[in-house]
């Protein structure tokens, strides 16, 4: 009998034991999906506020737009507002809106070898390393699988981990080339935060920093400083034939023997915005960063011309 009752006893506290470890891994579980569904409804939160993020930039743009007084001359009413950066605080979520030129960055989707190669020169690399990396990048995008003379295809990463390989087509996210192996370090955070995609593939003489503008056939070192003293003392360029009257002869006179490359290259207002509108909800891990295009239709149009949340 006490054999029994021991043996019942044991069977008890094994069961209270299997309930136990049932209850901890229920409530686990319970415990998972409450945090998975609030990192969903956060989710929803933050896409939504990075969508009005877009939404206020295109407000933004129209207003200058409409508002603009021709009577003032030649001002660009978008100019002033690409370097504007605001954060806005909705009904439970944020968003933080940056605005940029797209003609002050160079499409690296558009971009040839040469306007690749000024751009590493101009962020410090020597012209070798300038020019090699210039044909890694555009192996690494082009569609055939044939390497280039310095350049390189699939064999360069043969002793990488494997992860990296050339995409052979256009770049959906600059994230890719950060597996190209042997990029200059620091001339290529500088070439990268000039990098850009989908957009309009001109440069803006107005806003455009000296590494981009030394992209432009016959725009050397001198003439992109002469270009931005000018800027800085107040010139607003309004026509290539302006440009040239404003440089010095001899700067004058490279820039205008390329002329019908370099002015293909150039614009004089901003033609097109890019808008990064980070959405976050406070306290929430969870955010949502999205992205658009805005550019010029007639009169006080504004199109959404691409528009990405990630």
């Amino acid at each position: 009998m006490t054999r029994r009752r021991g043996f019942a006893l044991l069977t008890s506290l094994w069961c209270v034991v299997a309930i136990t470890v049932l209850a901890f891994e229920v409530a686990r579980v319970a415990r998972g999906d409450r945090l998975a569904t609030a990192n969903a409804i956060d989710a929803t939160h933050a896409r939504a506020a990075a969508t009005a993020g877009i939404e206020h930039a295109r407000a933004l743009l129209t207003t200058a737009l409409r508002t603009a007084d021709p009577a003032r001359g030649p001002r660009d009413p978008w100019l002033a507002l690409v370097a504007r950066r605001d954060s806005v605080l909705l009904d439970g979520a944020s968003y933080t809106l940056t605005l940029r030129d797209d003609g002050a960055t160079l499409d690296v989707n558009r971009a040839d070898a040469d306007a690749l190669r000024a751009l590493f020169i101009a962020c410090g690399a020597d012209a070798p390393v300038a020019a090699r990396s210039a044909l890694r990048v555009m192996d690494f995008i082009d569609a055939d699988s044939l390497s280039r003379e310095g350049g390189s295809e699939a064999e360069l990463y043969r002793g990488a981990d494997g992860s990296a390989r050339p995409r052979n087509a256009p770049l959906l996210t600059l994230d890719a080339l950060d597996g190209i192996p042997d990029l200059p370090a620091t001339p290529w955070r500088c070439a990268r935060s000039v990098l850009s995609i989908g957009g309009m593939g001109r440069i803006n003489v107005n806003s455009a920093p000296a590494p981009v503008l030394r992209t432009v056939p016959g725009v050397s070192a001198e003439v992109a400083e002469a270009i931005i003293a000018a800027r800085t003392a107040g010139t607003m360029f309004v026509s290539f034939n302006q440009l040239l009257d404003a440089l010095p002869g001899p700067l004058a006179a490279s820039l205008r023997r390329v002329s019908d490359r370099a002015e293909s290259r150039l614009t004089f207002q901003v033609d097109a915005v890019r808008v990064l509108a980070h959405g976050a909800v406070p306290g929430s891990p969870v955010t949502i960063d999205g992205e658009a295009l805005l550019t010029r239709g007639g009169g006080a149009t504004v199109f959404v011309t691409w528009s990405t949340q990630r």
